[in-house]
């Protein structure tokens, strides 16, 4: 009985938060990336790729803040839902239709498709008059210690400057 009582126990236990991101500034953002938008966010869709759930986010490109102009943005992020099959992940950017975002995109393997550098610190989400806000969604390294990332705000105008220098 004892044995059951257990496994029953383990069983229903929820899954550990494992990903930990290294922490980076704006500027570290900015020379990972390959390219830099202000865009709107639309349509998602999850599908398997191999063994894992990938999630294809859609963003119009309203600006582009550094490198060059991408033809389309497809931002791909590890996990998601296809079916009755999750597959979560922690440190993942929250992109919803509609939202006005700043990111920081990392060239993926297909053309048009892209990673968001450094995961949901590659995500700002801009608010009204230009505020942008962002913090990342899991425990960061900074390289001392492991820490909550604040929320932080910047104003787009603020940003322009960071990013000079970039292609």
């Amino acid at each position: 009985m004892r044995v059951m009582a257990l496994v029953a126990a383990v069983a229903c236990t929820a899954p550990a938060a494992a990903t930990v991101l290294q922490a980076f500034t704006l500027e570290e953002l900015a020379a990972r990336s390959a390219v830099v938008v202000r865009g709107t966010v639309g349509a998602s869709r999850a599908e398997w790729r191999g063994r894992v759930i990938h999630t294809l986010t859609d963003v119009t490109v309203d600006e582009v803040l550094a490198g060059p102009r991408p033809d389309s943005v497809r931002v791909v992020q590890l996990g998601g839902r296809v079916g009755r099959d999750i597959q979560p992940v922690e440190g993942v950017a929250d992109l919803q239709p509609g939202d006005r975002v700043v990111l920081f995109l990392r060239a993926a393997p297909a053309p048009g498709e892209f990673h968001l550098a450094g995961m949901s610190q590659g995500r700002l989400r801009v608010g009204p008059g230009g505020i942008l806000s962002w913090q990342a969604t899991a425990p960061v390294w900074d390289g001392t210690a492991l820490r909550v990332s604040p929320a932080r705000t910047l104003t787009l105008d603020a940003l322009r400057p960071l990013l000079r220098g970039r292609p």
